[in-house]
């Protein structure tokens, strides 16, 4: 085995990395600046200005895009880094500290008195040819798998509960918990989430803030290609489109193309087929020779950016942490 990476943890937020970042709404006008994510997240002073921009880490093969779509403000975070040590860990063990980790961000939001404000959560943890997933909401992993041809031989959603009061398996606990009253309009006092970070207030009504986790080991064909996508909903709720066609015609069709241009065009794509809200990507490869575990996470707030915010300032330290005292255990 073989690894590009330190002993130690890259918290990709506080890495130095040229961005091209958008003056307007899109990433088509935009300067490059070498600037750390966490402190431009940091600069933003203004939420209504725009808040778009693409970058890469070339360490961690991690390409990204954020397009501050027709929203009043950009409330969607991301977060990436890498995991020394998950290899030492079981299956098991994987999955349940991503649930730890989650649990402790529902805490530290509970503790903030984040009563009406929250966020979506997606994250997968990549190791070797195994990616483990956990979501609460509505943003979605993707795998995308093309033969040595370029033909895309798999495509699927890793995450196949979106928590929507309608979903079969969302609308079948509401109403075991007797929580059946928002159900006939979709939404939870005007949110149409019925998982989430943060959101105490909701609560009463049948929110619940456990995630949904997955194993799923990839098999690469020989020469063969493989990406894991992270997105908000921005990019799959547009109108008129299919998010599973959409996505995997544009990777196919951009696979020579790096990460964070697959992003940019995936972003872009979702822009220009009418999605309102703000639009997250994260783009990464699948490498299984390399040992150390790296992550990808994605948070899109809603009622401010509070709770993204502190998702995405938090969701590293907690998870490293996290992972020590399983290893100590």
């Amino acid at each position: 085995m073989k690894t590009l990476f330190s002993d130690d943890p890259i918290n990709g937020l506080q890495e130095e990395i040229l961005l091209e970042i958008a003056d307007d709404r899109e990433i088509a006008q935009s300067r490059l600046e070498k600037i750390t994510l966490e402190n431009l997240y940091n600069s933003i002073e203004d939420p209504s200005l725009p808040h778009s921009y693409a970058g890469c880490s070339a360490q961690l093969a991690i390409g990204f895009a954020e397009l501050h779509g027709l929203r009043y403000a950009q409330e969607d975070r991301i977060a990436f880094g890498t995991l020394p040590e998950f290899e030492k860990l079981t299956h098991q063990q994987r999955l349940l500290i991503l649930e730890q980790t989650i649990q402790h961000l529902n805490h530290v939001a509970n503790d903030n008195g984040m009563e009406t404000v929250g966020s979506t959560l997606c994250a997968a943890i990549l190791c070797e040819n195994h990616i483990y997933t956990a979501n609460v909401g509505d943003s979605t992993a993707y795998l995308a798998v093309l033969d040595q041809k370029g033909q895309m031989s798999q495509f699927k959603r890793l995450n196949e509960t979106l928590h929507h009061p309608t979903e079969p398996a969302e609308l079948l606990r509401l109403q075991k918990a007797g929580k059946e009253q928002f159900i006939r309009y979709d939404r939870l006092m005007n949110l149409a989430l019925s998982r989430a970070v943060g959101d105490t207030a909701l609560e009463t009504y049948g929110l619940i803030h456990t995630p949904d986790l997955s194993h799923h080991e990839v098999h690469l064909p020989p020469n063969g290609k493989a990406w894991v996508i992270i997105a908000c909903d921005g990019l799959t709720e547009t109108p008129g489109d299919s998010d599973t066609l959409d996505i995997a015609t544009l990777i196919q069709e951009n696979q020579e193309k790096n990460a964070q241009e697959i992003a940019k065009i995936l972003t872009h794509h979702a822009f220009a087929s009418g999605s309102t809200d703000n639009i997250s990507a994260l783009v990464t490869s699948i490498d299984p020779s390399l040992k150390m575990a790296k992550y990808v996470a994605v948070f899109d707030g809603h009622g401010g950016a509070e709770c993204a915010e502190l998702l995405r300032t938090l969701f590293h330290p907690f998870l490293k942490n996290t992972l020590q005292q399983e290893i100590k255990a």
